[in-house]
């Protein structure tokens, strides 16, 4: 067991279906829904639910390449990520955003420690899903990682990285995660630090982007108002574009110190954090659910 004091002076397939269930939320209250799953002609995972109640489309992308596959560059993955829509092919991000609004269309993307995930909500009539479609498969495709934008948002991590500092549960969720996982790919925070944010090279994150983001390396969630069949068109489709690529090799396991240690970080302030954690069970363990509903 770790626990920290401050005082004074996500598994991929976990991920996915977690958000695949959010997204059905919104269709239906009274029936679980069918998921249908197949794999697309690019090698791409897809899971399908039909929901015609509402003339909407909702798709999540979701990519092996989260945090912890930084590798000496932590931070690079929350980047990468970051810049994919503040420009694409001869697009700024003004014109990648406009293009969005004018047909009502919302963009995301966000990053966590096993994920990067882009998504996408549509109106589902074609008059505004196929050009809904076109951007954002020229968003993720196409990225051109401005120089300008990567320095604009390199200085946004870096004021978020130093006002941390003056966070006591910033300050002792970090130190947590480097003490529980010392040594492992989940030791470091998403942001990084601000030195390998600092030193982060453009090439390195157009290296990272060809690594992670291609088709064999994805995973796609849709929901909404489609039948099956143009939902295998609108899978293919989603990836065309991107490099066949092929899945990285697994995160290695994560071993435990089976004696428990107490980290104590000094900060000055008149109140004392605590953040108690415990080794617990793997994702896919059969009694998963029942620990999940019992920790509520």
């Amino acid at each position: 067991m770790i626990t920290e004091t401050l005082a004074p002076s996500k598994h991929f397939r976990t991920a996915l279906l977690a958000g695949l269930c959010l997204i059905c939320a919104v269709t239906t209250a009274y029936a679980t829904p069918e998921i249908q799953h197949w794999q697309n002609k690019h090698g791409s995972q897809v899971f399908f639910v039909a929901a015609k109640e509402i003339p909407m489309v909702d798709i999540r992308i979701t990519f092996d390449a989260g945090s912890a596959r930084d590798g000496k560059n932590p931070g690079l993955a929350l980047m990468t990520n970051g810049l994919l829509a503040e420009g694409a092919a001869d697009l700024d991000a003004d014109a990648i955003a406009e293009r969005f609004e004018e047909i009502g269309a919302e963009f995301g993307n966000s990053v966590d420690r096993d994920t990067a995930t882009v998504s996408l909500r549509s109106l589902s009539d074609p008059k505004w899903l196929q050009p809904a479609i076109d951007n954002f498969t020229t968003v993720i495709s196409k990225p051109s990682f401005p120089d300008n934008a990567l320095e604009r948002e390199r200085q946004r991590a870096l004021i978020a990285l130093r006002g941390a500092k003056q966070s006591p549960q910033k300050l002792i969720s970090n130190a947590f995660y480097e003490n529980l996982y010392n040594g492992h790919a989940y030791a470091s925070p998403t942001i990084g630090y601000e030195a390998s944010m600092a030193s982060l090279k453009r090439k390195d994150i157009i290296a990272f982007y060809q690594q992670h983001y291609t088709a064999s390396n994805a995973t796609i969630a849709i929901v909404g108002d489609l039948d099956r069949a143009g939902a295998e068109t609108l899978a293919n489709r989603l990836t065309a574009k991107l490099s066949a690529g092929k899945k990285p090799a697994a995160i290695k396991a994560i071993t435990y110190d089976a004696k428990g240690h107490h980290v104590h970080v000094e900060y000055p302030s008149t109140q004392t954090h605590i953040m108690v954690g415990i080794p617990s069970h793997k994702r896919g363990d059969p009694d998963h659910f029942a620990l999940f509903v019992g920790n509520h």
